[in-house]
C-alpha cells in the first residue's frame, strides 16, 4: 500500500518515530505541529489519511476536523489522544468526534504497527469506491498460491457492479487457482457463464480483500433488499453470505472499530429485510439451507432475534438493531478460549473445560468495553446470553426479573437456533417441535416466547 499521510501532533519525538516507521513502509509522509500549518498542507497537497492529535494548538483539532470535513471529506482521519481521561476532560464523546469526520479514536501509547493496521483497515474498507474502470479485458491466468490465502463465495451469491472491485479466481485444485476477473475490468455476467456451467460452486478472492468485500456488499445489500424483482430466498441467502464474511473477519482478525461500524450496517440491512418483506412468513416454512456452522449459528440468532423483537410492544427500531448486533456478537468471548474448545458442545467438555466455557459471556462483554461506540445494551446482551429465567443459567444465575429484557430475546433464540440446526429442521417446523418440549419453558420469558411464535405463525 502506498498512501499519502499527514501526521499532526505537538510532540516532535513521537512524530519523528512515526515518520521514520511510515517512510520505511513507502508512505508519502508529511508532518505538522499545529493546526494552522496542518490546514495549509491539506490545502496544498492531497492526503488519503490524517493522524490528528486532539491537543494540537494554533487552530484546534476541532477546527482542523471541520476544515477537512468541508474541504476534503474523503480523507480518513484517525484522532489520537494521550489517555482515556482526556476525552472526559474535553467533554466530547467518540460519537461526536465521528460526526465531525473522525474515522477512529486511538488512545496513546500504541505501537506504529497497530496504527498501520488501523490505517489499512480504514482505507481498504472503502477503497473499492476509487477503482477506475478498465475497458480492456485481460486473459485468464493461472496462479499458484496457498488455499489459506483465499476466501470463497458461492456463485449464487455473487453480485457485482459494472466494474470488478477485486480480482476473482476459480480453484482448480490444491494451491492452484485461475484469475478470471481482474480488478477494474468492466463486468460482464456472460463471462462467468462458462464457469458456472462447469459445475463450479464457488468463486474465490484474496482474503486480504475481505474488508473491501464486506463494505461493498453491505452497500449492495441495501439496494437488493429494496428490489421487488429479487426473490426473498435470494435476498436471505445474500444477506447470510455478507454476515458470514463479516463474522469470518471478526473471528479471524479481531473486532476493530471499523468492523463495529460495518456490523451496525449489517444489522440495519437485516432489520430492513425483515421489516419490508411480505413473503417472510411463507419463506420460513420451507427454507432448509441455513448453515449450521458457527457463523451460520450467529446469523440465525441475530435474524430470529429481529423477528422476535418486532413482536415486542416495547421495542423500537433502535432496540431491534441493538438486539441484532448483540445476536451477531454474543459469542465473541469464545475468541479468548483455547481453539480446541471453540467448537465443542458443553456435553463434550470435562469439568475444567466447562468452567472455562462458562466464562465466555463475561470475557465477551469485557472485550467489547474496548469499543466505546458499542452501546452498553449490546454488552449486557453478550454478558447475559446464557442466563435462564429459572436462575439456572450462567455466569451469574440471574432469574427472569434480573435479566435485561433485550437479552431475553437473544437467550431464547440462541437455544432455538441450536435446537433446529441440531435436528436439521426448517425454522417453522423446528419451532413447532421446540414448543412441544415443555422442559424448555422454565428457561425462557413467556412473553418473549410468545413473540417468537407470533413472528413465525401470524399471517400478514
Amino acid at each position: 500500500m502506498s498512501l499519502s499521510l499527514l501526521i499532526i501532533d505537538p510532540d516532535p519525538v513521537w512524530v519523528k518515530s512515526l515518520m521514520t516507521f511510515f517512510l520505511e513502509k513507502s508512505f508519502k509522509t508529511d508532518d505538522a505541529y499545529n493546526g494552522k500549518d496542518a490546514q495549509l498542507l491539506i490545502y496544498k497537497n492531497k492526503y488519503q489519511v490524517v493522524i490528528l492529535d486532539l491537543d494540537i494548538q494554533n487552530h484546534s483539532s476541532f477546527e482542523v476536523l471541520r476544515y477537512i470535513k468541508l474541504n476534503s471529506p474523503d480523507i480518513k482521519i484517525i484522532v489520537t489522544v494521550k489517555d482515556a481521561l482526556r476525552i472526559t476532560e474535553i467533554g466530547i464523546t467518540e460519537f461526536e468526534l465521528k460526526k465531525l469526520g473522525a474515522s477512529e479514536l486511538l488512545t496513546k501509547p500504541f505501537l506504529p504497527e497497530f496504527l498501520l493496521k488501523t490505517i489499512e483497515n480504514n482505507y481498504q474498507i472503502e477503497s473499492w469506491r476509487d477503482i477506475k474502470s478498465n475497458t480492456d479485458s485481460k486473459e485468464a491466468e493461472e496462479v499458484k498460491a496457498g488455499d489459506e490465502e483465499f476466501t470463497r463465495i458461492k456463485f449464487e451469491n455473487f453480485f457485482s457492479g459494472t466494474t470488478t472491485i477485486y480480482d476473482h479466481y476459480i480453484r482448480l485444485g490444491k494451491n492452484k487457482f485461475v484469475k478470471i476477473l481482474h480488478e477494474g475490468e468492466s463486468f460482464d455476467s456472460s463471462s462467468l457463464a462458462k464457469y458456472r456451467d462447469a459445475d463450479l460452486d464457488y468463486l474465490y478472492f484474496k482474503t486480504t480483500d475481505r474488508l473491501t468485500y464486506i463494505n461493498f456488499t453491505n452497500e449492495l445489500l441495501k439496494k437488493i433488499i429494496g428490489k421487488k424483482s429479487t426473490t426473498i430466498e435470494k435476498k436471505v441467502k445474500f444477506t447470510q453470505s455478507v454476515v458470514d464474511k463479516y463474522l469470518e473477519q471478526v473471528f479471524s482478525s479481531g473486532l476493530r472499530p471499523s468492523l463495529v461500524d460495518e456490523g451496525k450496517k449489517v444489522c440495519e440491512n437485516m432489520y430492513h429485510l425483515i421489516e419490508r418483506e411480505p413473503e417472510l412468513n411463507k419463506f420460513m416454512k420451507t427454507y432448509e439451507e441455513f448453515n449450521s456452522m458457527a457463523y451460520g449459528h450467529l446469523f440465525l440468532v441475530s435474524f430470529f432475534s429481529i423477528i422476535t423483537c418486532k413482536n415486542m410492544d416495547w421495542a423500537s427500531s433502535r432496540t431491534i438493531e441493538v438486539v441484532a448486533l448483540g445476536g451477531l456478537l454474543h459469542d465473541i468471548g469464545k475468541l479468548k478460549l483455547p481453539p480446541s474448545m471453540r467448537d465443542k458442545r458443553p456435553a463434550q467438555m470435562n469439568d475444567d473445560e466447562r468452567k472455562l466455557y462458562e466464562s465466555h459471556p463475561k470475557l465477551g462483554a469485557t472485550m467489547l468495553n474496548n469499543f466505546p461506540s458499542i452501546p452498553e445494551s449490546v454488552k449486557q446482551i453478550v454478558y447475559q446470553h446464557h442466563e435462564w429465567a429459572d436462575g439456572k443459567g450462567f455466569p451469574n444465575n440471574l432469574n427472569s426479573i434480573k435479566i435485561y429484557p433485550p437479552a431475553k430475546i437473544v437467550i431464547l433464540n440462541n437455544e432455538y437456533t441450536t435446537f433446529i440446526t441440531d435436528k436439521k429442521l426448517a425454522p417453522l417446523a423446528g419451532l413447532k417441535e421446540f414448543i412441544k418440549d415443555k422442559s424448555l419453558f422454565p428457561k425462557f420469558d413467556p412473553t418473549t416466547m410468545k413473540a417468537l411464535i407470533s413472528g413465525f405463525m401470524k399471517d400478514k
